[in-house]
């Protein structure tokens, strides 16, 4: 590369850094520049910079010969840090290769190890999934049994709102009931002087018009009351002023009107009542024996309202005897108690006919088979009393056949020959056990005595 670089004033400097510069490339291994004469005249092999060109080309030469320099710096520190880590590699493969060593070492040991762990471990789990299956199931036992808690704890809750209110109303209508036929009785007593009877087409009917007159007496009542009730709402409305003083007349004088009428109508339907009671009487259809007695003697629950006081504490008191209490607070649990045991009176003289039958085998089986429905009196009772010593005996015999059971196996024991035992210990000794071994007993006596051609012994029929 050739440049003539022509200066008038500092060519000598220019010429310094030029070859400052050709030092850098050569040391770099670049061809030199050349700078021309200043007196060559031939323009065609040289190249013409300007001063500032010069300085630029020189700049920029600089800077990449520089940045040339770092990179290479920069490469043979990235050789040394890769020979570094190759060495480090190398060392680190080795120690690899002994760790692997080393490992497959303690692999085969830990395999070892885990033989037994897994052996552990399957003991283990097998106790403990049994352990986990008994606490989920006695878990679920627990919450089936609180969730059955809870549901029971509000059922009884609801229950006892539910007797409770249903108590409340059950009050209230008894109350009113009685109160009614309180006020009927009370009224009847006034016009005619006697208690009622129940069963007497005549007083009930007059009880039913006397009811429905008191019935219609109350809706007018509280039909008066709604009004009065309104005319105030009414005139509390309008508030007070100087026109409200007809009103409040006009209302008066109203309430007045409907109540005469009410007194009126009232009046119609007594004489009516009485005409019709006076006619009742007259016709035949009045019962004077009642009337002269005054008071009504029944003695049915229906008309327990009518009783006299002292024949219901007669009857309660020898009630009270009869089922020897003390207190009457008890009266109702005994009596339940009673029924329970009548209840449960057929179905035990029913297994007493069941086991009578078993044990009599007989005509008399069939006789208190037919008795089954009748009710269980002392007469019945005492014909079961044979039941118990005979199954006293049974129970001797039972005993007795296991002592035999015993001695035969004692006796087929003693022999030479092996029987078999066929009797299970979770059942009771039978007949059938007994002919069994008594059969097999018999069956080796006969083969013997086949093979032999000889007698019994007469030592075996002392075991017998």
């Amino acid at each position: 590369m050739f440049a003539s670089v022509h200066a008038t004033t500092g060519q000598d400097h220019e010429q310094v850094e030029w070859e400052i510069l050709n030092k850098l490339l050569q040391h770099h291994g670049f061809n030199p520049i050349h700078l021309a004469d200043p007196q060559t005249k031939d323009l065609t092999a040289v190249v013409l910079l300007g001063k500032q060109s010069g300085i630029e080309i020189r700049h920029v030469v600089a800077t990449l010969i520089k940045d040339t320099e770092r990179r290479q710096a920069l490469i043979r520190d990235l050789i040394q840090s890769n020979n570094e880590l190759k060495n480090d590699l190398r060392q680190q493969q080795s120690k690899a290769s002994r760790y692997e060593q080393r490992a497959s070492d303690l692999e085969h040991i830990v395999e070892d190890v885990k033989g037994k762990i897994q052996d552990l471990e399957s003991d283990f789990l097998a106790k403990d999934s049994q352990q986990k299956n008994l606490i989920e199931q006695l878990e679920r036992e627990k919450q089936d049994s609180q969730v059955h808690h809870q549901q029971l704890k509000q059922k009884l809750h609801e229950q006892e709102e539910t007797i409770l209110r249903l108590q409340k109303k059950l009050y209230m209508v008894v109350t009113e009931e009685e109160q009614r036929i309180e006020r009927r009785n009370k009224i009847f007593h006034k016009f005619h002087k006697r208690v009622p009877k129940t069963h007497s087409a005549f007083d009930q009917q007059l009880l039913d018009e006397t009811q429905n007159h008191r019935t219609q007496q109350d809706w007018r009542k509280d039909e008066v009351d709604e009004t009065v009730r309104k005319r105030r709402e009414h005139s509390r409305n309008k508030g007070k002023n100087k026109y409200s003083v007809p009103d409040t007349i006009s209302n008066r004088k109203t309430l007045v009107k409907v109540y005469e009428d009410y007194l009126q109508e009232s009046r119609a339907k007594n004489e009516k009542i009485f005409q019709k009671q006076w006619n009742y009487k007259f016709l035949g259809n009045g019962d004077g024996k009642d009337e002269k007695e005054g008071k009504w003697d029944s003695m049915k629950i229906e008309d327990i309202d009518y009783m006299q006081g002292s024949d219901c504490k007669r009857f309660l008191k020898n009630l009270c005897k009869e089922i020897q209490i003390q207190d009457v607070n008890n009266l109702i649990p005994a009596v339940r108690e009673r029924s329970k045991l009548a209840a449960a009176c057929p179905k035990l003289q029913k297994i007493l006919n069941d086991i009578n039958s078993v044990v009599s085998n007989g005509t008399k089986s069939q006789k208190l088979f037919l008795q089954s429905h009748a009710e269980l009196g002392v007469g019945n009772i005492l014909m079961y009393e044979n039941l118990v010593s005979t199954v006293e005996k049974w129970a001797e015999q039972l005993m007795a056949l296991k002592d035999l059971h015993r001695s035969l196996k004692k006796l087929s024991k003693l022999g030479p020959w092996k029987l078999v035992d066929l009797s299970d210990p979770s059942h009771e000794i039978c007949v059938q056990d007994l002919q069994l071994i008594v059969d097999e007993i018999l069956n080796n006596l006969m083969n013997k005595k086949n093979m032999t051609g000889l007698q019994m012994t007469p030592s075996l029929p002392m075991y017998w």
